[in-house]
């Protein structure tokens, strides 16, 4: 039964991961009250919260990346030009309005 309390603490918390940032006081507060209630001891509470950072790290990393994918997706498919493109046609004009000039 306490395993399932502990389980059901992490599954918790996992939530509580897109609700409060693993940083931040709420989330601190609530394992220090889980501490203080004899829910967790210390040690399993340094565990949880390092646990609980590494996935939101490894959420946020999948997030980005997932991003960056479906970004890059949408632009190849909407057809805007890039940064570079447009740099590149600028210095192209700029050097033919040049040659133009000189003529």
């Amino acid at each position: 039964m306490e395993q399932d309390n502990k389980e059901l603490l992490k599954k918790i918390a996992y939530l509580a991961v897109g609700i409060f940032s693993p940083e931040s006081e709420n989330f601190n507060e609530m394992v220090d009250g889980w501490i203080e209630k004899g829910k967790m001891t210390e040690a399993e509470g340094k565990k949880f919260v390092d646990d609980v950072m590494d996935k939101a790290k490894n959420v946020k990393s999948d997030l980005e990346e997932t991003i960056l994918k479906q970004s890059q997706s949408f632009y190849e498919n909407v057809h805007l030009a890039t940064t570079d493109q447009i740099e590149s046609l600028n210095k192209r004009v700029t050097a033919l309005e040049k040659l133009h000039k000189a003529k």
